[in-house]
Order: C-alpha cells, then structure tokens, then sequence
C-alpha cells in the first residue's frame, strides 16, 4: 500500500465552466475568468459532479490526471480554487 490517500475533485459549485472549443475551456469563478488550454476534453467533463450510474470513476488525484502538464493545469486550478474536493459518495 502506498500510503496515498485517493481523492475526488470537482468543479466548484461557484464556477463556471464554458467550453471554447474541443480542447479549451473557460472557468469564472466570481470576478475571474481563465482560458485553460491543451487539457484533455474527458478530463475536464470529470471535473463536473454527476449523479447516477452515468458517472465514470474518476482516478486517483493528481497521478491519474493525465500527462505532466495537464496535473500542474489542475494543480493550479485547485489553488485558485475553481477545483475542490469531492468526497460525497452518491458524486455530488
């Protein structure tokens, strides 16, 4: 066993998130608004918190959460606080 803890993340339920084009989306969070480049699409859809059986397991935060680049995207988003924990088991 690792000794790593597995956690969920979600989208803040204050932020918005607007897709731009297939690999670019944009977050606002109160008076803020970022562009977030190059992170893959399926990634950012498991950031929405989803009820039901439709909802994918999300991986384990941050090893499973894609190349180098995109972790640090997300890392970075969690920060600023557009990205928070989710620890409800129904996925809301």
């Amino acid at each position: 066993m690792s000794g790593k803890v597995a956690v969920k993340i979600m989208l803040s339920p204050f932020a918005r998130l607007l897709w731009r084009s297939a690999d670019v989306v944009q977050l606002e969070l109160g008076g803020q608004a970022v562009l977030v480049e190059g992170v893959d699409p399926a990634l950012i859809r498991q950031l929405v918190p989803r009820a039901g059986a439709d909802a994918p397991p999300q991986p384990d935060w941050p090893d499973g959460w894609g190349d180098a680049a995109s972790r640090h995207s997300l890392h970075t988003l969690a920060e600023a606080g557009y990205l928070w924990p989710n620890d409800d088991d129904d996925g809301l």
